[in-house]
C-alpha cells in the first residue's frame, strides 16, 4: 500500500535507522506488535561538524541584497566598515633586581583595575597556594595583582608573563645581579667614559685650533709682545 512504500522509503534514507515511534512513520507501521513491544533505546553522539568561526561582514543595498562580502577573520575588511580597530601591542619590559633584597614586578600591560591578572613562568601558572608551598612564602601575589618578593634569589631570574581573560598582555624578564658588582660595574664606567669623552673633546679642540693659520699667529703675537714699562701705574 502507500503507507508501506512511504515507510519503506523512509527507512532507506535513514541507513543507521529511525526510531520506532518516529512521527515520520505512519500510524499503522507503529501500531504493529514488533514496533511496540520494541523497548524505547537512546541514540548519543557527538557532532562532527566543526563551528565556522569566521566573522563575516555583510553590505546589503535598500532591498536587503547582499552586494559586498568580507571575511573579517582573514584579514578581509569591507571599504564601509571604516577602518579595523588596532590590537593593542604587548608590553615587554627588564627589571633589575639586586640579589637577597626586596623586589616587586607589575604586570606593564594591564589594561583596566577591574580584569584579574593571571601570572605565569613558562606554562606554569602562579598562584599564591603554589607560591607559598615552592618558596615557603617568600614569593607573593598581593591585592593589586603584583609579584611580591621578600628577598630576591639568582634562581628568581627568568620570564614572568601576565595575561588577562587568556589572553598575553605583557612580559617581564627580571635579572637577578649582586649588589657589589652592580657598584663597581657602573661606577668606574661612568669615570672611564666621562675621562674618554673629555680626552677626546680636547685633542679635536687642539687639532682644530693649530690647522687655523690665523688663530696660530694670533697666539704666536700674544706671547711675543711685551708690556712697556710706561703702562706700569
Amino acid at each position: 500500500n502507500m503507507s508501506i512504500n512511504r515507510d519503506l522509503e523512509i527507512l532507506g534514507m535513514f541507513v543507521e535507522g529511525v526510531p520506532c515511534r518516529s512521527k515520520m512513520l505512519s500510524q499503522s507501521f507503529r501500531n504493529l506488535t514488533e514496533v511496540k513491544n520494541r523497548s524505547s533505546e537512546v541514540m548519543v553522539a557527538y557532532c562532527k561538524l566543526v563551528c565556522s568561526t569566521n566573522v563575516m561582514f555583510y553590505a546589503k543595498d535598500a532591498n536587503g541584497k547582499i552586494v559586498e562580502s568580507a571575511n573579517n577573520s582573514a584579514g578581509v575588511f569591507s571599504v564601509l566598515q571604516g577602518l579595523p580597530r588596532e590590537v593593542p601591542a604587548i608590553s615587554r619590559n627588564v627589571e633589575f633586581a639586586v640579589y637577597n633584597q626586596p623586589f616587586s614586578i607589575i604586570c606593564p600591560g594591564a589594561r583596566g583595575g577591574d580584569i584579574p591578572i593571571a601570572w605565569y613562568v613558562n606554562k606554569r601558572a602562579l598562584t599564591n597556594k603554589t607560591l607559598a608551598t615552592e618558596t615557603q612564602g617568600r614569593i607573593q601575589i598581593d591585592d593589586y595583582n603584583r609579584l611580591i618578593f621578600k628577598q630576591v634569589f639568582y634562581e628568581d631570574g627568568r620570564l614572568f608573563t601576565c595575561w588577562q581573560r587568556q589572553r598575553l598582555v605583557g612580559t617581564v624578564r627580571l635579572r637577578v645581579e649582586a649588589e657589589t658588582s652592580m657598584k663597581n660595574v657602573h661606577s668606574p664606567a661612568m669615570m672611564i667614559g666621562t675621562t674618554v669623552i673629555l680626552v677626546t673633546f680636547l685633542w679635536i679642540y687642539y687639532k682644530a685650533l693649530m690647522t687655523n693659520e690665523k688663530m696660530v699667529k694670533y697666539l704666536s703675537f700674544l706671547f711675543k709682545t711685551k708690556v712697556s714699562p710706561n703702562r706700569l701705574i
